[in-house]
């Protein structure tokens, strides 16, 4: 029980958090979205070896926040945003995720 009521006042908090934060003339009823292709960019990554997939969800609080303004920042210089989770090195180890990160960007630099 005390832990739910601690999630549930977490997710109060984020909430309220990003509310403050959300700039004019955004509200929660605007959707702003990378403009890049994420299915293209996960096939491709996945043709090279590598286990990803796509979500909607950047998580809470921090991951978030950042993810909204990078596209709130892209939106308004006209560029293109992506956000990407990477796992702890004990999950998947350094040496690999230093390849997935150059093979992004090598992936990302061929799309522009």
């Amino acid at each position: 029980m005390e832990m739910t009521l601690l999630h549930d006042l977490s997710l109060i908090l984020s909430v309220l958090f990003l509310f403050l934060h959300i700039s004019p003339p955004y509200s929660f009823l605007h959707c702003i979205q990378t403009s890049l292709p994420v299915e293209e960019i996960i096939k491709a990554l996945a043709k090279m070896g590598f286990e990803v997939m796509a979500s909607d969800d950047a998580g809470r609080f921090v991951c978030n926040y950042v993810y909204y303004h990078s596209l709130h920042f892209a939106e308004q210089n006209e560029i293109q945003s992506l956000f990407v989770h990477v796992p702890l090195f004990l999950t998947i180890d350094e040496e690999t995720q230093m390849h997935f990160a150059a093979s992004l960007l090598e992936l990302l630099a061929s799309l522009s």
